[in-house]
């Protein structure tokens, strides 16, 4: 018998902002490849929405770096990296005080595409100080950004919690996203609920083609009218049932034939 092939693909993960362009709010659907989608809810549905004013502030996972370049001026090494939300080439530093990544804009750097690439998974390392070791910046085995600092106490290199990017643009105002907070909550809820109702949804009309499928190739002789019509009565027939109508005549006439024999 058949049984159903339950999906391993993972399930997007919703982060909810308010957009002040069209006066609602959007669900940004991150899926685990890095791709993100938007998406507002409109009179009971959820359609793909396009605003440009409307972003996520990147995480050091979405950064990939491709190579460093020292600056004399600011005293700092520019990672120019890619970001995966935007799919362009942009200017990072560190900052040591925030222990994040900033973005910046820097004109007399320039990006040059001709520049291999570093190869190396360590990008550089910055001066230990009172409240931390030295800090190692360098790419991860996925590809992406991340820090390593000397951990004095146990005295070995710790891997550094993923952290907010400080970007160029400005977020909301605090009180702002208190106020939409609700909002938001609700719509990543609901977002989060019909995915869940439309996959249980999808494994429930499966297992009745399932039944319906074995009931079908039943030997005549086993199939009982009672038990036909019995199925037949099923208020909510899906489409699979319709297309398999004609093979359950078939099975009823035989039944019935093989009862007036007997």
């Amino acid at each position: 018998m058949l049984s159903p092939v339950a999906s391993t693909a993972p399930t997007p993960s919703f982060i909810a902002r308010h957009c002040p362009h069209h006066n609602t709010t959007i669900a940004f659907a991150r899926h685990s490849s890095g791709a993100v989608q938007k998406f507002a809810y409109f009179d009971g549905f959820f359609a793909p929405i396009e605003c440009a004013e409307c972003r996520l502030a990147p995480t050091e996972k979405d950064l990939h770096p491709l190579y460093t370049v020292w600056s004399t001026t600011a005293g700092k090494y520019v990672i120019f990296a890619r970001n995966n939300l935007t799919n362009s080439v942009e200017q990072f530093i560190y900052n040591g005080s925030m222990n994040a990544f900033q973005q910046v804009d820097w004109p007399h750097i320039v990006y040059d595409p001709l520049i291999r690439h570093t190869q190396s998974d360590i990008l550089f390392t910055t001066q230990p100080t009172i409240k931390c070791g030295v800090t190692v910046i360098q790419r991860h085995p996925r590809g992406h950004l991340m820090k390593q600092q000397y951990c004095k106490v146990k005295q070995q290199f710790e891997e550094c919690p993923d952290a907010p990017v400080v970007s160029l643009w400005c977020s909301e105002k605090p009180e702002k996203s208190e106020k939409k907070a609700a909002e938001a909550e609700k719509l990543v809820t609901t977002a989060t609920i019909e995915i869940q109702t439309d996959i249980a949804t999808t494994a429930d009309q499966y297992q009745d083609f399932i039944d319906i499928f074995a009931l079908a190739n039943l030997a005549p002789d086993t199939v009982s009218p009672s038990t036909l019509n019995q199925s037949a009565s099923v208020d909510t027939l899906s489409e699979c049932e319709e297309s398999l109508s004609d093979e359950f005549d078939v099975l009823s006439c035989s039944s019935s034939q093989g009862s007036h024999n007997n």
